[in-house]
């Protein structure tokens, strides 16, 4: 499966669809030399971003270059934007347990 998604990467290397992304002409390889952390980590963390992006566009090429952007910025990007979700799903969850009802005072 990760071949897939490296070859995602270098098929739509060649269109750029966000003039100016601070992915421009930069492979993972690259965006992994810049964080000096390993291309396998850098790999997965698109793999998570493709599909989030995905959530957002119909558009594959759109979606590898955003996620590829958001890489550049921070190499855990996607798996801090995805413990954040889940934090918030158990503050929902906890948000919404019954209300406890008051202890009624006996006469």
């Amino acid at each position: 499966m990760r071949g897939d998604y490296v070859k995602l990467v270098q098929q739509s290397v060649k269109e750029d669809m966000v003039v100016g992304g601070l992915a421009d002409d930069l492979s993972l390889e690259d965006i992994a030399a810049k964080h000096e952390v390993d291309v396998e980590r850098i790999q997965k963390e698109f793999e998570i971003g493709y599909r989030i992006e995905r959530e957002h566009t119909n558009d594959d090429h759109l979606a590898k270059e955003i996620a590829m952007d958001h890489l550049v910025e921070l190499p855990d990007y996607y798996s801090r934007l995805v413990d954040m979700e889940r934090e918030a799903e158990k503050e929902l969850v906890g948000d919404k347990a019954p209300e406890e009802k008051p202890i009624e005072e006996k006469k």
